[in-house]
């Protein structure tokens, strides 16, 4: 939702919610905040997105490269515990 629209919804100016997301970080409309609750892999810093060089786009690649081996790592890990519990259990 919109700062705008997050305001009219709880009367709130936009200013007040950008100082309540300073406290409560699910109302926060930072970058910083969604890292903070996990929801980011991670925050890459030095990248200009809105005229990113050639080693700007390669580091970005590169952190999606590591961000979808681990998710991959991730459910080859839950798959073969997974396994190991039917083969306990049969």
């Amino acid at each position: 939702m919109g700062k705008k629209a997050a305001a009219r919804v709880t009367r709130r100016s936009v200013e007040s919610l950008d100082v309540l997301g300073n406290s409560v970080l699910p109302m926060s409309y930072k970058m910083s905040a969604y890292a903070k609750l996990g929801l980011l892999h991670e925050l890459i810093d030095g990248v200009d997105a809105d005229a990113p060089s050639p080693v700007d786009i390669e580091c970005v690649r590169a952190s999606l490269a590591a961000a979808d081996a681990k998710r991959t790592r991730a459910a080859s890990i839950e798959v073969r515990r997974r396994r190991i519990r039917e083969q306990w259990n049969a």
